[in-house]
């Protein structure tokens, strides 16, 4: 589960997000979003991170649902994406 968070700032709506770990030995967090119908996307990459379970997405329009989802990648590859979440970026 995806829990996020939309915070105001001056340059474009920011998303904060955070999950709970899942599976062993991950080397990286992959995490996507996109503005459209998350059944198509486009799904747009964050940069991976690998120390934390917590994300931010800055520059976002205000007014607008975000859809985001994470993976998480060991030795044997990556695992399958989350379920959505969504929130609106304010």
């Amino acid at each position: 589960m995806i829990l996020l968070s939309s915070l105001p700032s001056s340059g474009g709506g920011v998303i904060t997000g955070s999950f709970k770990h899942v599976g062993d030995n991950i080397l990286i967090y992959e995490a996507q979003y996109t503005l459209g119908d998350p059944t198509v996307g486009p799904w747009i990459d964050i940069e991976p991170f690998s120390s934390s379970r917590h994300f931010e997405i800055p520059g976002l329009p205000r007014g607008k649902d975000v859809w985001v989802r994470v993976r998480a990648r060991n030795a044997n590859g990556p695992g399958p994406w989350s379920d959505p979440a969504t929130t609106m970026v304010t």
